[in-house]
């Protein structure tokens, strides 16, 4: 929990989305790998806002609280799924679906009816933007 409140307390809210015009993507990195999740801040601070979850309860609280503008979530996170968060979205957040990805390192995932993308792991920098590119429109692997 302190780990929520912490990144919570991190992150300045926009008073609209109008503000958010002017601000780098917000992007939702979840993952159970502490590692992994520093890799992939540092990968992508340059280009985006990046937000990090270990476990699906805090990626619900943070997408509950502030929008983003796409999420990543491994396949494999502990005792649950990837497709557990992909659920949630759905149901609360549908246009968000297909704005987020898996990360497996299972080249064989099954996810289902979910038609999201699927990015490899392990992930490089440039692989990793790319598909953020993709996922987010964008014609080069830069953020706006």
């Amino acid at each position: 929990m302190q780990e929520t409140r912490q990144a919570l307390d991190n992150t300045s809210f926009p008073e609209s989305l109008d503000d958010r015009s002017t601000v780098r993507p917000r992007i939702l990195m979840v993952d159970d790998d502490e590692m992994l999740l520093e890799f992939y801040e540092a990968a992508l601070s340059g280009g985006y806002e990046v937000l990090v979850a270990r476990d699906i309860g805090t990626a619900q609280l943070l997408l509950e609280q502030q929008p983003v503008d796409a999420v990543a979530c491994d396949l494999h996170l502990g005792g649950a799924s990837g497709l557990d968060l992909l659920s949630w979205i759905q149901t609360h957040q549908p246009g968000l679906l297909r704005y987020t990805m898996i990360l497996s390192g299972d080249p064989t995932a099954e996810l289902g009816d979910f038609n999201v993308r699927i990015t490899g792991k392990p992930v490089d920098t440039d692989c990793l933007k790319q598909a953020f590119a993709a996922l987010l429109g964008h014609a080069s692997g830069e953020a706006l």
